[in-house]
């Protein structure tokens, strides 16, 4: 049976799909209820956006969990790009070649 690359694309697509969006949707659904975990299960009742509505109108998001998340973030693209910075000046430097049994390494003169 010979199929051809659009087909199998396709496929692929709605297995990416099954896989990423059903998750996604389960949980923008379950961010709408309040969630009552019990024992051999759990109770669901609906909410709306009330979740919202309170961690939107609450300090503490705006105080503390958005500072915290921008520090991290900048701290970390930040750290990430002067350690890789260093690390690829530190391998272009000019130094003599790496011999092994009398050999230069390839990428080395």
């Amino acid at each position: 049976m010979n199929r051809t690359l659009a087909a199998e694309a396709v496929e692929v697509l709605v297995v990416l799909a099954g896989l990423l969006l059903w998750p996604m949707i389960q949980v923008g659904i379950l961010s709408l209820q309040d969630y009552e975990v019990k024992f051999g299960g759990g109770v669901a009742t609906f909410t709306g956006f009330d979740h919202y509505v309170e961690l939107l109108s609450g300090d503490l998001l705006w105080k503390t969990v958005l500072p915290n998340t921008a520090f991290f973030a900048v701290a970390c693209v930040g750290l990430t790009v002067v350690l890789g910075t260093a690390v690829a000046l530190l391998l272009r430097a000019d130094r003599p070649p790496v011999r092994v049994r009398g050999r230069s390494l390839p990428g080395r003169s």
